[in-house]
């Protein structure tokens, strides 16, 4: 018997708000081919000089495959895109 397929989640981190329309436009063109490769999106950027940082999980699951956190490091103003 196979084990179950962890469902995944990709944490992006960007820099701007431009970056996050960026992000939006490419998840909004893939579509996952299985259920076991949706997942939550989790965005971070940090706040201007404060050195805080803001995470917000998004409501709809997408595609969360080592191909699509390629295709989102691609955008600029993506620093970092990991598969956690």
């Amino acid at each position: 018997m196979a084990a179950a397929a962890a469902v995944s989640q990709l944490r992006v981190a960007v820099t701007s708000q431009a970056a996050l329309e960026g992000v939006k436009r490419r998840l909004a063109a893939v579509k996952p081919a299985s259920d076991t490769e949706r997942g939550a999106i989790i965005l971070a950027m940090r706040l201007g000089g404060s050195g805080r940082e803001v995470e917000i999980t998004l409501p709809d699951k997408t595609v969360c495959t080592p191909a699509a956190r390629g295709a989102l490091k691609g955008i600029e103003g993506v620093i970092d895109v990991e598969l956690v």
